[in-house]
């Protein structure tokens, strides 16, 4: 072949240019650090080095994220670690150094400046920002977290003067109300307020049940209507941080309604949420980079979530959604759901709650069986709770001793008392708004419930989704029945209940029939009501169901089976429009809910799971169950009077038609399907009309019957059809429901708080501390004294100021009046009678009482039963008492005064005496009776003669005598027949022609006998003071009042002397008297051994009044004094009227307040501290420890987890950049290979360009 120049060029060009592509594609890949520059170049290494380098690219942000995350962490761990080293140094250094008994008020005061300096750190920890962004406000980073006001009430609006809302004390486990518009309620029965509120919706508002803080004891207990004593102008704490502040005058029956605007403060409160920022650290893993404010610092509360997520079309429920609605439920309108739970004190839901009115009171010595009784109605059986007579230690003694008299009369399976702080609360054990529970004191009652009867009822757990007008009570009624006093039988929901009468009368048959239901277990579940029927021998019975829910399911089913009568009833408590409704949506569960738990539970609906939340912080025993009903059995539509039960067990859905034939001997039933299929049929087999007794049918599929008043139907034959919708696999859910927190945080700030006043304040311990002196500007000598326990968590220095009345600025504080008789005797007198006189400062009562009751005890309870059920006495607080046989009258307050003269001198003598053997002496006779400076000494004796009554007079000659029958023989001759005297031992000793003798003496009782308080005489109750020498005017001042036609009172001064001898100064009284112009309406005279007596003539209403301090036996009445108490901050804690020394009035949250008699003078003050302390703070303060401990540990777990995720996420892109070299050729190995490479394609190119260059250099000669 022929190879021309062209060729070889050619050839060569070729060459170079491979050449030159070598090296400038070795040129590129050393440029390019890899060997595959093109996907094309290896199309499976160049896919596999893409992914590398996703995975590469994703670890770098992720180790760009983790970087960041661990330094705001960093930050958070420093804010936290501080936080704890605060708390700790605020517990284990200043708290444990101000509980020590070592320190003083400056001292603690010098550690109190310590724990504010840690509280305003803390505040500054809880609102510290990073990057611009709040650390501890959730997801609302630019929004400061922990914020605090002043709590404001405006825009007050009464519907009565004088009533106010005011701000109050937050309760330490109470929720703040939220900020809006608010209504409370108040309505005032028989001298009992129930107090209650609503917000802007309508809706109640949960308040504490007491009006008094027991957050460091057992709790508070919450309820929607307060139950407390009406005191006109006393301030009530809802404990949500509203007080109100009552109305004076307010009477029986009368309402008001008060419109308020809240605006919540004084706490420091948390803002911000409890979302949890994250930031991926990893292709599948997110690490939490902030811990919420709440669960750091602040109360969490108690939680509980359903496991089951219900949807509808997919999407999460919400609380508009209807059950019907719910994927995969097939709900029946027909069915419930059922709760179950107990609140945040662990008491059961839907229970009947009953709280006392008035505060306990421990002191029981003194206290009749009255006051000391309350009576519980229950079932409509009334059970007397009575407590023995003695003095309890606390309230919970006197809890014990209740539900032992309950276990008594057993009934303490059906309910149980527990404290309420100061009060008494009984619950029920059973549910269901058929539960009633009522409880009635007395007057005076010391177990604080009152003449009328505080009632509660229940609540139905049973939540309808259809049909929800269920209405009580539930009775069947059986008219002209004919019972004797034989055996009897009825049938009651189905069970034989027999009896035999005591007697064949309404009465006894009723007592018998309820003791036969009680005997057959069913005598707290239905009552039996028996009244006489127009009939002799017949009689109307009635029966209720009792203690019961009021849902589709429940009914009453009783028979009479008399031979004569056979009558079967039926009853439920449906309404007229059933089964009309409307279907019931989410919305209406949870309110039902949160109704069942007093509105003290917040329950929604979170991402379709139910949540149940607990409104209160601190310790809780919330507890909280679903019970899904799903029977799948619909309403008999039409038909009242059937009860279905049961499940149905078909696995289609389906429309029975069912037909109940009554006949005058049988009942059928007939059930079809809606393809006209039979169910069930029992015409070949019928039930006998006689034998049914309100038994279920089993009709099939799981599904039983129960029939109404259709079969004692007077239309005979009957026939009822109607049809029921079946709902197959009904499967509403709402899962397990579990405790997702635990509620167990405190809030940091107001323990800190708390600590900083227990210090400043000098409380070392909870309790209350002693009353300061008055004023040194005033001149109050009043002792005050402060008692109780207190219970609140809060420190404050209280302050009691005396307030003026109208002009009035000096008060008397006086123990309240006992007139106390001797013991009653049992002589033989038919009727005796008194007269009382009650001054009182709304003016005087005068009352008559009379008795002609056999015996001395007779009479006395007779007497003390008029007295107690006299309704003004009652309305000025006097009560009556039978002590030791003796008649104790207690004017009930110590601006009350009493005088007491009898009727007659026998009534004197049945009441007035303390000789057991009236007719002798009570001393030796006096023989020289010449020194008495009298004509004669006198003796009056009374006798029985066996018919009546006798009276006689013996005066003896003031003379010497010799020998006591000397003296006798001067007496016996004036006796009348058939009674006579002579020595018993050394002193006189008459006898009468019966046992009934009784002798007094004059003034003198030289005699041996003492002159006894005869009729229309008002004898001293107090000791006589003889020397008035040195007494005031005011001390020497007695005041008598009587009514001659018209009502008078005059007033005398003894002289200011000492006077030797009661004839002294009984002369120096009556001459006062008749200086006064009264001598003739009123003499005085020495009664008994050491007493003053004032006898008046032909008036009634008859008093003596003396000074506060009784000088000469007699006492005056003291006055009235408000009190104003309010804290350190101003607020108003509470106002009321004290009258009584000695008496304590309540004030707030545990604490009373009482005097000694004394002088009190208005805007005088005492201060006096109370408070939970610093030792109660070491326990929260631990809490505090641990969960900001909690916190902290969460951060540094966080903190591990991201920087470990930076170290991963490093290697991972070193790892990954490797393995990415090693697909695109750009290893170390690769890269020297291609430099080497490239020289080689460098020298080849130089040599190939030269070669070349030297085979194209052709000469001249070459071509030719």
């Amino acid at each position: 072949m022929r190879i021309t120049t062209n060729m070889i060029h050619m050839t060569y060009t070729s060459g170079n240019a491979k050449s030159l592509s070598n090296l400038l594609n070795a040129n590129e890949r050393v440029t390019a650090g890899r060997n595959m520059l093109n996907p094309e170049d290896d199309p499976t290494y160049y896919v596999t080095a893409y992914s590398m380098q996703i995975i590469s690219n994703e670890a770098t942000q992720f180790k760009r994220n983790a970087e960041n995350a661990v330094t705001w962490l960093d930050n958070e761990d420093n804010l936290l670690q501080s936080a704890y080293d605060y708390i700790s140094k605020a517990r284990n250094e200043l708290a444990v150094a101000g509980r020590n008994d070592s320190q003083n008020a400056e001292s603690r005061k010098a550690l109190a400046g310590d724990v504010l300096s840690i509280l305003n750190a803390m505040k500054d920890i809880g609102n510290s920002k990073y990057l611009g962004r709040y650390v501890f406000s959730g997801y609302q980073t630019q929004t400061e977290p922990f914020v605090s006001g002043d709590r404001q009430i405006s825009a007050v609006v009464s519907s009565y003067p004088g009533a106010e809302a005011i701000t109050r004390k937050l309760y330490g486990d109470m929720p703040e109300l939220s900020e809006g518009s608010y209504t409370a309620n108040i309505n005032v029965q028989d001298g009992v307020a129930y107090i209650s509120m609503t917000d802007s919706r309508g809706k109640s508002v949960l308040i504490d049940s007491n009006a008094s803080d027991d957050t460091t004891t057992a709790g508070n207990i919450t309820t929607t209507t307060l139950v407390t004593d009406y005191n006109g102008e006393g301030v009530i704490n809802t404990g949500v941080g509203v007080g109100i502040k009552l109305p004076a005058g307010i009477t029986s029956g009368q309402s008001l309604k008060m419109q308020f605007y809240y605006k919540p403060g004084n706490e420091i409160t948390y803002v911000g949420d409890d979302g949890k920022i994250t930031t991926k650290i990893a292709s599948n893993q997110e690490v939490a980079i902030n811990v919420s404010g709440r669960e750091t610092f602040m109360e969490t509360y108690r939680t509980t979530k359903g496991t089951m997520r219900n949807t509808v079309n997919g999407l999460p429920i919400t609380n508009t959604t209807k059950f019907s609605q719910i994927d995969g439920a097939n709900a029946s309108l027909a069915d419930s759901i059922s709760f179950t739970g107990t609140d945040h004190n662990g008491y059961k839901i839907g229970t009947a709650r009953v709280s006392a009115p008035g505060n306990v009171t421990l002191d029981m010595t003194k206290a009749s069986v009255s006051e000391r009784t309350i009576t519980v109605n229950y079932a409509n059986r009334d059970y007397d709770i009575t407590l023995p007579q003695k003095g309890y230690s606390d309230v919970e003694e006197i809890i014990y001793d209740i539900n032992r008299s309950l276990d008594n009369h057993g009934i303490g399976g059906e309910m149980t008392a527990v404290s309420d702080g100061d009060k008494i609360m009984f619950i029920s054990n059973r549910t269901g708004e058929g539960v009633e529970l009522s409880v009635t004191g007395s007057q005076n009652n010391k177990l604080g419930f009152k003449t009328v009867p505080v009632t509660a009822t229940g609540m139905d757990t049973t939540f309808e989704t259809g049909y929800n007008s269920f209405v009580g009570p539930v009775t069947t009624t059986h008219s002209d029945v004919p019972v004797s006093a034989a055996y009897t039988e009825f049938y009651v929901q189905g069970q034989k209940i027999g009896f035999t009468p005591a007697a064949g009368d309404a009465n006894s048959i009723q007592t018998a029939l309820n003791q036969a239901l009680m005997d057959a277990g069913m005598g707290f579940d239905v009552y039996a009501s028996v009244s006489d029927a127009a009939v002799a021998g017949e009689y109307d019975i009635s029966f209720e169901l009792m203690n019961t829910e009021y849902t589709n399911s429940t009914s009453l089913a009783t028979k009479v089976d008399t031979g004569a009568v056979d009558e079967y009833q039926f009853s439920t408590p449906r309404g007229v429009n059933y089964p009309t409704t409307d279907e019931k949506r989410i919305s209406d569960m949870l309110t039902h809910i949160e109704g069942l738990y007093g509105n003290a539970v917040e329950a929604t609906v979170v991402d379709g799971k139910l949540q149940v939340k607990d409104l209160r912080s601190g310790t809780s025993k919330l507890t909280f169950g679903v019970n899904e009903n799903n029977s799948g059995i619909g309403y008999p539509e039409v038909e009242q009077n059937v009860k279905f039960s049961g499940y149905y067990s078909s696995k289609k859905d389906d429309t029975w038609n069912v037909t109940v034939s009554v006949d005058a001997t049988d009942i059928s039933v007939l059930v079809k399907d809606k393809l006209g299929n039979v169910i069930f049929d029992n015409t070949a087999n019928p039930i006998p009309k006689s034998t049914y007794n309100g038994d279920a049918i089993d009709i099939g599929n799981g599904v039983s019957i129960q029939l109404g008043d259709m079969v004692s139907s007077p239309a005979i034959p009957m026939v009822n059809s109607f049809e029921v919708q079946m709902k197959a696999s009904s499967n509403l859910s709402f899962g397990d429901l579990n405790v997702t927190e635990k509620g167990e945080n405190v809030n940091v700030f107001k323990s800190l708080e708390n600590l900083y006043f227990a210090l400043n304040m000098n409380i070392p311990d909870s309790g209350i501390g002693a009353p300061s002196s008055w004023k040194d500007t005033f001149n109050s000598t009043a002792v005050p004294y402060l008692d109780g326990e207190f219970r609140g968590n809060y420190n404050d220095l209280l302050n009691f100021e005396v307030q003026s009345s109208g002009l009035k600025s000096e008060y008397y504080i006086q123990k309240k009046q006992e007139w106390t008789s001797e013991k009653f005797n049992n002589l033989n007198v038919g009727t005796v009678g008194f007269e009382v006189v009650v001054n009182t400062p709304d003016g005087k009562l005068t009352r008559s009482y009379s008795s002609s009751a056999g015996s001395a005890s007779a009479k006395l309870d007779d007497f003390v039963n008029q007295i107690n059920n006299d309704t003004a006495l009652q309305q000025a607080g006097v009560r009556a008492y039978s002590e030791d046989g003796k008649l104790r009258i207690d004017t009930g307050s110590g601006a009350n005064e009493i005088s007491v003269n009898y009727n007659n001198d026998l009534s004197a003598y049945v009441m007035g005496m303390n000789d057991a053997f009236p007719g002798n002496g009570e001393t030796q006779p006096t023989l020289d009776l010449s020194k008495l400076g009298t004509a004669n000494s006198t003796l009056d004796i009374n006798y029985y003669d066996g018919g009546a009554w006798q009276t006689a007079t013996v005066t003896v000659p003031n003379a010497t005598y010799a020998t006591n029958a000397d003296l006798i023989a001067v007496i016996s001759p004036q006796l009348p027949a058939g009674v006579s005297v002579a020595m018993s031992g050394d002193v006189l000793s008459f006898t009468g022609p019966t046992s009934d003798i009784i002798v007094s003496g004059d003034q003198n009782a030289a005699l041996g006998f003492q002159h006894k308080v005869g009729a229309d005489t008002v004898a001293s109750y107090g000791t006589v003071t003889m020397d008035l020498s040195q007494k005031t005017a005011a001390e020497r001042t007695l005041t008598f009042s009587y009514n001659d036609g018209t009502d008078k009172k005059v007033s005398i001064e003894v002289d200011a002397e000492n006077f030797m001898t009661y004839d002294a100064l009984v002369a120096n009284i009556n001459s006062k008297l008749a200086a006064a112009g009264i001598g003739g309406v009123v003499s005085a005279e020495k009664v008994g051994v050491n007493g003053l007596g004032f006898s008046f003539n032909g008036v009634t209403g008859t008093a003596v009044s003396g000074d506060y301090n009784s000088t000469l036996g007699f006492s005056k009445a003291g006055d009235a004094v408000k009190i104003k108490v309010t804290g350190t901050d101003g607020e108003l804690v509470n106002s009321y009227s004290m009258d009584t020394a000695g008496e304590k009035y309540y004030v707030a949250d545990g604490v009373y307040q009482y005097y000694d008699p004394g002088f009190l003078y208005a805007t005088d003050s005492f201060s006096a501290a109370v408070g939970s302390g610093i030792e109660y703070e070491l326990d929260v303060l631990q809490k505090a420890e641990s969960q900001v401990l909690t916190s902290l540990t969460t951060v540094g777990n966080n903190t591990s987890k991201t920087e470990s995720a930076v170290t991963f996420n490093a290697n991972l892109k070193l790892t990954t950049e490797e393995m990415k070299a090693k697909y695109t050729g750009s290893t170390t190995i690769d890269q020297t290979k291609a430099a080497a490479d490239l020289t080689v394609a460098e020298t080849a190119y130089q040599y190939a360009l030269k070669t070349t260059s030297l085979l194209l250099n052709v000469s001249l000669l070459d071509y030719l």
